[in-house]
């Protein structure tokens, strides 16, 4: 499991809006034959990912929860029902278990200027990563502190999907 320090200051990261890498702390953290799930959820009241029997996730700290489960319990496509504290139930799959979908390539072309598929890469858009298709994300954005996903699937709450930044192009 997580660390006591290591705990507190990803939440000071993550509240403030200043976790550059939020899946360097949340999702899946592999710990050999068992995996800690992380999911990041302020404000809820249950987390419980779907699986037989229904695991549920320890709330470590205001919004951070953790279980320590089998790993061929959650896969990556793990799903998670979450019971907001306005009771209002939700299942969704942890977006912090991938990897990014731009590449480095796409990252170098990008900063010096001369990616010529930007619409291909950028924004929002339906992707496939390890046979899940959802909605990728991707901006440039090279003097933000912080970018966010928000929409009503997380009550318009900028706190609850943070992007990372992928270096310095921006």
């Amino acid at each position: 499991m997580i660390e006591i320090a290591t705990i507190a200051e990803a939440l000071a990261q993550l509240r403030s809006g200043e976790a550059h890498d939020p899946h360097a702390i949340l999702g899946r953290r592999p710990t050999g034959a068992t995996v800690e799930l992380r999911v990041w959820r302020p404000g809820a009241n249950v987390v419980e990912l779907v699986a037989t029997p229904p695991v549920s996730l320890s709330e470590i700290s205001f919004g951070l929860f953790a279980a320590e489960v089998p790993s061929a319990v959650a896969p990556i496509d793990a799903r998670y029902r979450v019971v907001d504290a306005d009771g209002i139930e939700r299942t969704f799959i942890d977006p912090y278990g991938f990897l990014p979908t731009l590449g480095e390539l796409d990252l170098h072309l990008i900063a010096e200027g001369h990616h010529e598929d930007l619409g291909l890469v950028m924004g929002a858009r339906e992707v496939e990563v390890e046979g899940i298709v959802g909605i990728g994300f991707a901006v440039w954005a090279p003097s933000a502190r912080s970018v966010a996903v928000v929409g009503d699937f997380n009550g318009w709450d900028d706190y609850r999907h943070p992007m990372r930044s992928l270096g310095a192009s921006g």
